[in-house]
């Protein structure tokens, strides 16, 4: 943003796109801010053309009196007066009482100001412009950390500005405005970052971004995180270096990397498959990566590669776990519920038992049924099946034969 001064007719001229849209139709009005004008102004009278002119204006900074804070005064001085583009739109001038409007070279721009000996200005008003968090429009945001950028009325284009502003007020908090890229070099931890929906916001994680101990919601999400992240009411495509939490969130298609240390967790809770058909979303186990706990998961899943001891832990509410054990090698698999569990490749159901160095436990009731069939046609090794005249025997299960051995034989479960 400039500003442009005539030394020889002292027209201060301002561009259109200088300022902010506040409204469209039926009449387009802009909003030029008072204190953003006068630090244009500061700038140019620093620059060599200026330093010989008169000074363009007065400031009076906001003033405290009996615990109310008066709005800044912005007095052009001088003989100075403003143009403003020409153009059939409207400008509102605010943050501060002004003479500017007495002092505007006429053309189609109306210009209105809002003065008034009761103009309060405090950071509190300013505080809660912004319900809480940082605004931030990456196609039509605007630049710069001048009240009221950052306001849901006039987002900010950059992160680099978002952050400044939220450190400045004391947020905590950023909502994205449509699509949007986290680039490489910005720093956000211990922070909430909101999208409008899973529809309207799709955000892109540059791996050389840092992101730890995020919240994000309501957003589609691919990228790479830094870990101890929760993810809530999302969609996730590719995803990397996961742990922490996924509340009520979609896997796509595409592979979700988990990371942190052994030590650390991943934890899923009413996640599901948004992949219709035999396709299958992928979580890659990172080798010896963290634990990974699944609750109520609805639909497919895969899991590859896990060559560590860390265990995994899944509840179906309605699904079907894959495992490829060409590159789940290690560690321990519990899966229960309604489902079933198949290895990836060859589609072969996969029951209780150790597959190499991997201990499944298949509680699912698919398994469960199929193991106790598998049981009594005495072929499960570990629990081999005992025959007698009144009973048949093979593990925990056993049935009772009755009858009088001649014409009518009847086998009953216990």
């Amino acid at each position: 943003m400039t500003i442009s001064v005539d030394y020889r007719t002292k027209v201060i001229s301002v561009l259109k796109s200088d300022l902010t849209l506040i409204q469209s139709s039926p009449i387009e009005i802009l909003e030029m801010d008072l204190n953003w004008f006068r630090m244009q102004l500061k700038s140019w009278e620093d620059d060599p053309p200026g330093m010989v002119m008169p000074i363009t204006h007065n400031h009076y900074a906001p003033v405290s009196v009996g615990g109310v804070t008066l709005a800044r005064v912005v007095e052009l001085i001088n003989g100075y007066t403003v143009t403003f583009e020409d153009g059939q739109y409207a400008v509102n001038l605010v943050g501060a009482n002004s003479n500017v409007g007495d002092n505007v070279n006429v053309n189609q721009v109306s210009v209105r100001s809002a003065n008034s000996a009761g103009l309060l200005q405090t950071r509190e008003i300013q505080y809660a412009s912004f319900q809480n968090k940082v605004w931030v429009d990456e196609i039509n945001g605007i630049s710069g950390t001048l009240y009221p950028a950052g306001t849901p009325q006039s987002p900010v284009k950059t992160w680099d500005d978002a952050l400044l502003i939220s450190h400045l007020y004391g947020f905590n908090a950023f909502q994205l405005v449509g699509n949007n890229t986290i680039p490489a070099g910005v720093s956000i931890t211990n922070s909430l970052v909101y999208g409008q929906n899973a529809s309207l916001s799709f955000l892109t994680l540059d791996p050389d971004a840092y992101l730890l101990n995020v919240e994000f919601q309501e957003s589609t999400l691919t990228g790479t995180l830094d870990g101890g992240c929760i993810i809530r009411n999302s969609v996730v495509f590719d995803l990397h270096y996961v742990y922490g939490f996924l509340f009520q969130t979609m896997l796509a298609p595409g592979t979700i990397t988990l990371g942190g240390s052994p030590a650390s967790q991943a934890h899923f809770l009413n996640c599901f498959s948004g992949v219709p058909g035999s396709v299958t979303p992928t979580i890659d186990c990172a080798g010896d990566g963290p634990a990974l706990s699944i609750r109520n998961y609805a639909g497919g899943v895969k899991l590859v590669n896990k060559t560590g001891n860390s265990k995994v832990s899944i509840d179906l509410a309605s699904g079907q776990v894959k495992i490829d054990l060409t590159t789940v090698t290690s560690g321990e698999i519990v899966v229960r519920g309604v489902g079933k569990v198949v290895e990836a490749t060859t589609g072969d159901w996969l029951g209780s038992g150790t597959y190499g160095n991997v201990t499944l436990i298949n509680e699912t009731t698919f398994g469960l049924m199929l193991q106790e069939l598998w049981k009594l046609q005495g072929l499960d090794p570990n629990a081999p099946m005992t025959v007698t005249p009144n009973s048949r025997i093979a593990g925990l299960i056993s049935q009772i034969i009755s009858g009088d051995g001649t014409t009518t034989t009847t086998v009953t479960r216990q």
